[in-house]
């Protein structure tokens, strides 16, 4: 994948970026240059994806981030739920992720579920209510795209790594 822009110098920090769209993430930041760090529980998968991150030529960290310790994440319980999301097999969206990034379709991943992955859900009506608002979420539209099946992991991780930079803020 080509990028029109050089992210050396940057440090992105991936939770989950041992598997699925955070793997596929995570390696794409490194192609554009950046630095990665990686927050994931599985030791042995961090050591995989950064053993591909040094191959790229990146200097990057993983790091054993499991959130079922309570001193991990102490007092931070809105970022611990988001962290877990992120970065647990246990977590339904987690799970719909990684299937989603090993190139299976969310149809197919979400029909034989007996829990609900309420990003699968979500993603589509925060979309529609961004658009009404005109609030541009990228991220949001990603994985909305992914869900409903209209893109491909490759497609949104370019699209959301060749947007022109600007001024972001609340």
């Amino acid at each position: 994948m080509q990028t029109p822009f050089d992210l050396t110098g940057r440090v992105a920090v991936v939770t989950g970026g041992n598997g699925g769209i955070g793997r596929s993430i995570a390696l794409g930041l490194a192609r554009a240059g950046a630095s990665v760090a990686i927050l994931a529980r599985n030791e042995e998968k961090n050591k995989s994806v950064l053993a591909e991150l040094e191959a790229i030529g990146r200097p990057s960290f993983a790091m054993a981030f499991d959130v079922s310790k309570r001193e991990t994440l102490a007092g931070l319980s809105g970022l611990g739920d988001l962290v877990l999301t992120c970065s647990s097999t246990s977590s339904r969206n987690y799970s719909l992720g990684v299937g989603i990034g090993e190139g299976r379709s969310a149809a197919e991943l979400l029909s034989d579920r007996k829990t609900v992955a309420e990003g699968a859900f979500t993603a589509p009506v925060l979309a529609r209510l961004a658009k009404e608002k005109d609030i541009d979420m990228p991220i949001v539209d990603a994985v909305d795209a992914l869900v409903a099946g209209r893109a491909k992991v490759d497609e949104v991780l370019e699209a959301l790594l060749t947007r022109p930079p600007r001024a972001e803020g609340v």
